[in-house]
């Protein structure tokens, strides 16, 4: 059976970025080139240093194909529905 999901990666604070607690979570908010503000959830990674979490803005698809190898597939749609 095959499964459509959002991929989470993790990836390094960014520059300028300050370590905040909201709602009893920890999260980095820091700005863009732009102005724009921007947040993210953070966490540990596996050498012990904090890092922000995020999240795929396609949907990634993950079955089984004819050789029973696990296949996961970038489906390019923003909808779960269109995935």
């Amino acid at each position: 059976m095959a499964s459509v999901f959002k991929k989470k990666t993790t990836r390094p604070l960014p520059e300028g970025a300050e370590i905040v607690t909201r709602k009893g979570e920890r999260i980095a908010r820091w700005k863009l080139r732009n102005g724009k503000t921007r947040t993210a959830p953070v966490t540990v990674g596996k050498d012990g240093t904090e890092r922000i979490t995020t999240e795929a803005a396609t949907y990634t698809a993950k079955y089984r194909d004819g050789d029973d190898i696990v296949r996961e597939v970038a489906t390019g749609c923003r909808d779960k529905q269109a995935a």
